[in-house]
């Protein structure tokens, strides 16, 4: 949609149409509604407070949308660190984590509970306690000397996919690596379903 008066003021458009003798149409239903609320009352008791008060109002609007500053300020002193790696938590289940010259999102621990949505993947279980993460080096399945790493390996993960793959816990172990892999006793524990990438 291309709109370009949207930067001129009311006044302007009118003015500009009596200088060139164009005729144009107020709507009368404007005011009953809230932008004529807006534009009849409250723009002009703003005036009167501030005569600059709508032009304050558009440089807001203009700004691009802010994080909350103590959220801002703790990724803009992640990007700056120089520490091999470090990572700040960005909410539940949600953090920023830089390695060296590389910044990426890490999605967990999650309660899996019932049915939990982990990225593209949909986890579903009915058994208690149990979790769901992202791989980490040197990841273990439970009962079985077999790294995480090896079984992306034999399953021809993508190494791009490898960090995000959801991996379901117990008691800090991992017992299932979904569409691959379940530590004994743990086979059918969780039903896993990936959304297919565009």
């Amino acid at each position: 949609m291309v709109r370009p008066l949207l930067s001129l003021w009311r006044a302007e458009t009118e003015a500009y149409c009596r200088a060139e003798s164009l005729s144009f149409r107020s709507d009368s239903s404007n005011p009953d509604t809230i932008r004529g609320l807006i534009r009849g009352e409250i723009l002009p008791a703003l005036r009167r407070l501030h005569p600059a008060a709508e032009e304050n109002i558009l440089a807001l609007g203009r700004e691009r949308p802010r994080l909350p500053r103590g959220l801002e300020r703790a990724l803009l002193d992640l990007l700056a660190s120089r520490e091999g790696s470090s990572s700040v938590d960005l909410g539940p289940a949600l953090k920023a984590v830089r390695e060296y010259d590389h910044v990426y999102l890490e999605q967990g621990p999650l309660p899996l509970v019932g049915r939990v949505r982990f990225g593209p993947w949909t986890l579903e279980t009915e058994l208690d306690g149990l979790q769901v993460r992202c791989f980490k080096p040197g990841d273990r399945l439970a009962g079985r000397k077999k790294k995480i790493q090896d079984v992306f390996v034999d399953a021809k993960v993508p190494r791009s996919q490898r960090r995000s793959w959801p991996l379901v816990t117990r008691d800090d172990e991992i017992v299932a690596v979904p569409g691959i892999v379940a530590a004994p006793g743990y086979e059918s524990a969780v039903r896993a379903t990936r959304e297919e990438e565009a």
